[in-house]
């Protein structure tokens, strides 16, 4: 390098999907030998960069029997998968289940990487569960393979019960 002269070198990556941590790089420079540096204070740099997770939660719910029957047995199955571009963990998925609906139990089921969390299964109308991770799984519809979860709500459809049930899970 000529004196007062500069080289710059470009270093390009991806970062991977489960990093959490700060990112830091140090890039330092050596004179060669037989030569000195007056100021070897400025021979280092560092760059430190904070995570910034990202994910894009999807979630569909379908429910069978579709059309309900009163009186008789119902079931949602909730699956929940991330997009990316990050894993995250801890996500909070939750399903208020209509009073109409009776008897209320859930269970979580995770496929591939993913997991349900600390709790994979309760009873009542008010589902509140945190998943553990969630990995990548890029897929625009509902998956069949890779990391997500399955959460199954069962429960009996009060036999009073008349017109639409609506019915909204949330991640």
């Amino acid at each position: 390098i000529v004196s007062g002269g500069s080289v710059t070198y470009t270093v390009t990556g991806t970062v991977d999907a489960t990093a959490t941590a700060n990112l830091v790089n140090t890039a330092s420079v050596a004179p060669p030998a037989g030569v000195s540096d007056p100021d070897s204070a400025n021979n280092t740099a560092t760059d430190n960069d904070s995570a910034a997770p990202s994910a894009d939660l999807m979630v569909d719910k379908i429910s069978s029997p579709n059309p309900y029957v009163p009186g008789q047995p119902l079931t949602y199955t909730i699956k929940v998968w991330n997009r990316g571009p990050s894993q995250i963990t801890g996500a909070l998925i939750t399903d208020t289940v209509p009073a109409s609906i009776t008897g209320v139990s859930w269970s979580c089921t995770a496929a591939g990487s993913a997991s349900c969390g600390t709790t994979s299964a309760g009873t009542g109308n008010a589902i509140s569960l945190t998943a553990g991770a969630l990995p990548v799984n890029n897929i625009a519809t509902p998956p069949t393979s890779g990391d997500y979860l399955t959460i199954t709500v069962s429960g009996t459809v009060a036999s009073a019960t008349t017109g639409n049930l609506s019915n909204t899970a949330g991640v």
